[in-house]
């Protein structure tokens, strides 16, 4: 069936290092669709120099992609590790001066910062210094986030990327188009929760060790509490809007990882749980 939505369009921004996080940061736009886009009529769209520009000369690079792509998106995500990229006429990179420009008009702009390790010698040291000049100029003026994996890159990516959507005053009010809540959802108390992480804190309440168990694997992905499965592993929307409704969770302080498979629920959890079973 169709449905009318809003389409923002997310610019990510990078240098050339970082190839197997931009796929992650495609993949959890994707997820973030499956699970919110027909509740919020809402849809993140990616953008990215590769896929969405085209052959144009007579001008620096830059420039033309500037044009083409970055002053069209709404948000950018952006992501380093060793280096800051290829320098343009006024700033260090243009990622930089993507980055830049995306402040000054006001947009959101989320940054992620890899603390991996490399290959002894394999590191360009100046772009190195160059990035943490970069890094230690965007710390005094904002939040940003570590990682030191691409699975902890691809879930608080995800966790983050919940949060914002939920806050900032451009994606507006969830008021008009969530889905049907369980009772309690109106309490001043409780965050904006999906249905599914509703349910999910629910039943992870009643679990007697108040643990969600999700394990991923060739077969796909369980997840688990208080004896019941959540996600039906052959279908990807299933995946997709369970591991979400996880990572809300966590996002908001309600469940917090202790393991690579295991979340528990905290204290706030718990008196949310209690608030929504009312």
């Amino acid at each position: 069936m169709s449905y009318q939505a809003d389409v923002f369009e997310v610019l990510i921004c990078s240098p050339s290092d970082v190839e197997a996080e931009r796929a992650l940061v495609r993949n959890t736009l994707h997820e973030w669709n499956d699970v919110n886009s027909t509740t919020r009529n809402q849809v993140l769209l990616p953008l990215a120099w590769e896929t969405h520009t085209y052959p144009d000369m007579g001008r620096p690079p830059q420039e033309v992609i500037d044009e083409q792509i970055v002053q069209r998106g709404d948000l950018l995500i952006g992501v380093f590790w060793t280096r800051i990229g290829t320098p343009t006429e006024e700033y260090a990179s243009g990622s930089v001066e993507e980055i830049e420009k995306y402040i000054d008009a006001g947009k959101p702009v989320m940054l992620f910062f890899s603390s991996m390790p490399v290959v002894s010698g394999s590191v360009d040291q100046e772009q190195f210094d160059e990035l943490q000049a970069f890094r230690e100029s965007c710390e005094k003026r904002g939040l940003l986030e570590t990682y030191d994996s691409l699975d902890a890159f691809r879930r608080k990516l995800g966790a983050k990327l919940q949060l914002m959507t939920n806050r900032c005053d451009l994606f507006g009010s969830r008021e008009a188009t969530e889905a049907p809540t369980l009772p309690g959802l109106d309490d001043p108390q409780l965050p904006n929760l999906t249905r599914e992480a509703q349910v999910l804190l629910v039943e992870a309440a009643n679990d007697k060790n108040g643990v969600i168990i999700h394990v991923e694997s060739f077969s796909g992905m369980q997840v688990s509490t208080n004896n019941r499965q959540f996600v039906d592993q052959a279908d990807a929307r299933s995946r997709a809007t369970w591991g979400g409704a996880i990572d809300e969770l966590e996002a908001y302080e309600l469940a917090e990882r202790t393991s690579d498979s295991i979340s528990r629920i905290t204290r706030k959890g718990y008196e949310r749980a209690d608030l929504l079973s009312r």
